[in-house]
């Protein structure tokens, strides 16, 4: 008999939903600065794990991309690569530059700025009222995805986390 094993008493990976409640929750206790910086970067991070995914595993490689300088080190280089590799539609490369945009003028404002100031209100309004169809989206999502690359759902998964943002905040105007 084979001694048991002391695991530690690790949480379970929380499920798509879960993780979505969690940062809509982290979200909700941030300024107004802090949600467009704070919200800006976990979709960087997001952004960063999906084009990881089709990466190889050499970190010596690899994480110096991501880096100081790499050129894979901004937001706007993550979101331009996801385009170019198909990973993501060009509905949602655009809204990610508006929030990318949003998440500028907050980072670099030295002045008092919110969301109800006139150069935030026409990013808003355009991220709120855009055509957004959800199920469309996740289906050529999918299709796209799966037709240029061996993808498991888990990489799906992480794909869908970039839009939690753009869906709850979709279902909030309307």
């Amino acid at each position: 008999m084979h001694p048991e094993k002391k695991t530690k008493n690790k949480k379970s990976p929380l499920k798509f939903d879960e993780r979505a409640s969690v940062l809509a929750e982290t979200l909700n206790k941030e300024s107004d600065r802090g949600r467009a910086v704070l919200g800006a970067e976990i979709i960087s991070v997001s952004l960063e794990s999906l084009l990881r995914t089709f990466f190889r595993a050499d970190l010596k490689t690899v994480d110096p991309l991501f880096k100081g300088f790499g050129p894979l080190s901004s937001f706007a280089a993550k979101i331009q690569m996801a385009y170019v590799m198909h990973l993501i539609p060009k509905i949602i490369k655009d809204r990610l530059e508006l929030i990318r945009k949003l998440r500028n003028q907050f980072a670099h404002c030295q002045t008092p700025l919110d969301f109800s100031d006139s150069q935030c209100t026409e990013i808003l309004h355009i991220l709120a009222n855009g055509k957004f169809e959800p199920e469309i989206l996740i289906q050529e999502i999918k299709h796209k995805t799966l037709r240029n690359k061996k993808v498991s759902e888990k990489s799906l998964e992480t794909a869908f986390i970039l839009y939690v943002p753009l869906l709850k905040q979709q279902q909030s105007l309307s």
